[in-house]
């Protein structure tokens, strides 16, 4: 999968683009050059083609790991999906983002 997101985090403000190297309706795997917790909550902005405006959700840190390469950090963040129309445009940006890797 070849997508990116604005990372913005919730504790100290900072904000970065992120490589997404998974993304599900439960949660998200992507590569930073930042230090994290577990617990730590994020706000991801995805961009989807069908969209008017980016897909913006809550998130926590699950998980923190090594990149493939060892220069970043591989996060894995679960959302916190609030409406059903988040969980809607979510799963309307992966079906996206599968075409377009088929393509």
């Amino acid at each position: 999968m070849r997508a990116s997101a604005l990372v913005t985090s919730g504790s100290s403000g900072w904000e970065r683009e992120a490589a997404v190297k998974n993304l599900s309706l439960g949660g998200a795997c992507f590569e930073l050059n930042e230090s994290m917790e577990p617990g730590e909550p994020l706000t991801i902005a995805f961009v989807s083609p069908t969209l008017w405006d980016p897909l913006t959700i809550e998130a926590t840190v699950a998980w923190i790991g090594e990149s493939a390469d060892g220069l970043d950090s591989r996060i894995g963040v679960a959302f916190q999906l609030t409406t059903e129309s988040a969980a809607l445009a979510l799963l309307q940006l992966i079906s996206d983002l599968d075409y377009e890797a088929e393509s």
